[in-house]
């Protein structure tokens, strides 16, 4: 008893000091966007002499702020329905029929994950179609980089949908369209939802995509944050401003969709 507490107490205390490594960060730079330069020149932890809200003003009237979180809802928004619909048709194609073509298929979507990107080919890939410098480069780029993940969960997950349902559906005159999106889909509720937030926080941390095929006209707020610092590299206190505003939309859709995140990765990754 008393070792197994021991091992209790000092594996809490690992955690509780993991924790701090972590929180500590946040912190300074949450208490930073409130001081004024000379104090956030220091990057203590502190907290400010005084709170200067006006930083946040003028990273809303310098940074191009409003731009920036459009393009990221746009980029966000086309990108996470795209994925969605295209992953889980073709996990839906991949589960249901069994032959050659659809194992190597899924086998091609896997290599997704693991694989890196390749900067160079998808540019002149982009330049012969005429995308560079448009928000279709981007879309594109960063749905071939979110599918792969999406095919693997949502295949797992149909493995577990009975097939007699695809049955009584097609008996009752139901064609492929209607049955997988009328009676399969909504079954995929708890990979959907973790997706959803998954591809939300992928796509808006992205820089590497926006910074080689777009202008800085369509960038979002995390890259608007690279152009920032560049602007203001001396007064930190402005820039720690900007890091709050750029990372306050995922960290809300972390903290509410958290628990459906590692359920639905739970349920996609492991019942297949």
């Amino acid at each position: 008893m008393r070792k197994s507490s021991a091992r209790k107490w000092m594996l809490e205390l690992a955690m509780v000091l993991v924790t701090i490594v972590f929180v500590i960060p946040v912190w300074m730079v949450l208490v930073n966007s409130f001081k004024n330069e000379k104090e956030a020149a220091f990057f203590g932890i502190g907290l400010p002499g005084s709170l200067q809200f006006e930083n946040y003003v003028k990273v809303f009237e310098e940074a191009n702020i409003v731009r920036a979180f459009l393009n990221g809802m746009l980029y966000c928004g086309i990108v996470g329905v795209l994925s969605l619909v295209f992953a889980s048709m073709a996990a839906f194609v991949i589960s249901r029929t069994k032959g050659k073509v659809t194992e190597l298929s899924y086998y091609v979507f896997l290599s997704g994950i693991v694989l890196p990107g390749a900067i160079i080919p998808t540019f002149f890939l982009l330049q012969r179609m005429g995308l560079i410098g448009t928000y279709a480069s981007v879309i594109v780029v960063l749905l071939s980089m979110t599918m792969p993940v999406g095919v693997f969960l949502y295949t797992g997950f149909i493995k577990t949908v009975p097939v007699e349902l695809d049955e009584a559906a097609v008996i009752d005159g139901a064609g492929r369209l209607r049955l997988f999106f009328g009676i399969v889909f909504p079954l995929l509720t708890p990979v959907t939802i973790t997706l959803v937030i998954f591809n939300f926080m992928g796509v808006w941390n992205d820089i590497t995509t926006q910074l080689y095929f777009v202008d800085a006209s369509k960038w979002t707020m995390p890259m608007m944050v690279y152009r920032f610092q560049g602007m203001y590299s001396t007064k930190w206190n402005l820039v720690f401003a900007d890091l709050v505003l750029t990372s306050l939309p995922v960290i809300l859709v972390y903290v509410f969709g958290q628990k459906y995140m590692v359920s639905g990765m739970t349920q996609g990754a492991v019942k297949g």
